[in-house]
């Protein structure tokens, strides 16, 4: 007796099996997992190199144009941003510089472009170049540093048995104590009354040796302060206020008068 075997042929018409597409899904996938954040870091390092050899090849130029203009090279002092990527010479190696950047400009801690001068980064944008050094691939950035300032002297001992120190003080105390909430007086906020001087510390007022002539702080830029107007009914007869440079800036911009 013969025994017939019966085969099963895959008939050449038939599309895939669901577990087949399943397999060439999840293959798929995890192909993508692994190349497409490769490929993406590839591209961001090419980007990167690219806008650094545009800052390198600028720097250069930009080096002859300093020493021509100040007779020195010195590329230390400046910021070179293209793209994304802001770079710098330090200790005479070109390094990628510790700002954020994009589209070719410094941000603020706002995250917003600095398009001139942002004392809390301490860097200006550099606009007056000459035409060779005009374009579009690179942005330069001077870093600056505020100069520091002098503390403020301490007043002469025994300052407090002064004839016409105790009406100085109260008088000086009212305005602090009555235009605090509407100039927000800070730190180093000094008040003159008469020959008297008095310097807001911490929340308190006290006396300091600044000099003083003729109810007025005698060189008051060299401390970084400004004299601050404010209208004669809120002076208590004569008293002369005088605000940080940061102070006066926050107290013009927010129109108070």
């Amino acid at each position: 007796m013969r025994t017939c075997k019966l085969s099963r042929r895959r008939d050449a018409n038939a599309g895939f099996t669901l577990l087949e597409l399943g397999i060439v899904l999840a293959v798929i996938g995890i192909l993508s997992a692994i190349l497409v954040p490769s490929f993406t870091g590839i591209v961001e390092r090419a980007r990167q190199t690219a806008a650094q050899q545009n800052c390198r090849l600028y720097a250069e130029q930009f080096a002859f144009y300093l020493f021509d203009e100040a007779g020195e090279g010195e590329l230390g002092d400046y910021i070179f941003v293209s793209g994304n990527y802001a770079f710098c010479v330090e200790n005479g190696a070109f390094r990628e510089a510790d700002y954020a950047a994009k589209d070719g400009k410094l941000l603020s801690e706002d995250g917003k472009p600095i398009e001139g001068s942002n004392k809390e980064a301490g860097v200006s944008l550099v606009t007056d170049l000459p035409d060779e050094l005009t374009q579009d691939l690179v942005t330069v950035y001077e870093v600056y540093t505020e100069p520091e300032l002098p503390d403020i002297p301490e007043a002469p001992s025994g300052i407090e048995e002064s004839s016409g120190y105790k009406e100085a003080y109260q008088r000086c105390k009212t305005v602090m104590s009555t235009q605090k909430d509407k100039y927000l007086f800070q730190n180093r906020t000094v008040f003159v009354y008469g020959e008297f001087a008095f310097v807001l510390q911490e929340g308190e007022l006290q006396p300091c040796g600044l000099e003083t002539s003729e109810g007025g702080l005698l060189s008051p830029s060299k401390y970084g302060l400004s004299k601050l107007d404010i209208p004669a009914s809120e002076s208590e007869g004569g008293v002369v206020v005088y605000v940080t440079d940061e102070s006066q800036e926050w107290i013009t911009e927010m129109g108070i008068d």
